[in-house]
C-alpha cells in the first residue's frame, strides 16, 4: 500500500511539473535598447524601443525605420511599418509583421517573426 501511495504521489508531481511550462517574462522587454545581428548586411542594427514605437537603425547600410508597436500578449506584439528612410522600401509601410518570444536567457531575446508569408527565427541582445 505504502508503494502504491508513493507511486501516485510521485506521477501527480510529474504531472505537475511536465504541464506547466515556466511562463515567460516579457514586461521588462516593452522599451529599451537592443541589438541583433542584420545577415542581409553582415552589420549590427540598434533598436529603440518605446511603448508605442520602435526605431531600427542600421548604420552600415544607412537605413533607419520606424514602426508603431502593439502588444497582443505578454510576449507577442505588432510592428507596423511607418516611414524608411530609403524610398527604395517604399513598398513596406502599412505591411504588419508579428513577433513572438520564445525564450530569454539573461539579456538574450530569442524570437521568431512572420511578415509577407515569410517566417524565421532571431536572437536580439538587450543593452538598456
Amino acid at each position: 500500500m505504502k508503494k502504491l501511495l508513493k507511486f501516485t504521489i510521485i506521477l501527480i508531481i510529474g504531472f505537475f511539473t511536465h504541464s506547466f511550462k515556466e511562463s515567460l517574462d516579457c514586461e521588462n522587454l516593452k522599451t529599451g535598447e537592443f541589438i541583433y545581428f542584420d545577415p542581409n548586411s553582415g552589420s549590427e542594427c540598434k533598436i529603440i524601443r518605446t511603448p508605442h514605437s520602435q526605431i531600427e537603425i542600421n548604420k552600415k547600410r544607412n537605413l533607419k525605420i520606424e514602426f508603431s508597436i502593439y502588444w497582443t500578449s505578454e510576449c507577442e506584439y505588432e510592428l507596423i511599418y511607418l516611414k524608411i528612410n530609403n524610398r527604395a522600401y517604399d513598398n513596406m509601410i502599412g505591411k504588419k509583421m508579428t513577433v513572438k518570444i520564445l525564450d530569454i536567457n539573461n539579456n538574450t531575446i530569442s524570437y521568431s517573426y512572420k511578415l509577407d508569408g515569410f517566417e524565421s527565427k532571431a536572437e536580439m541582445i538587450k543593452v538598456k
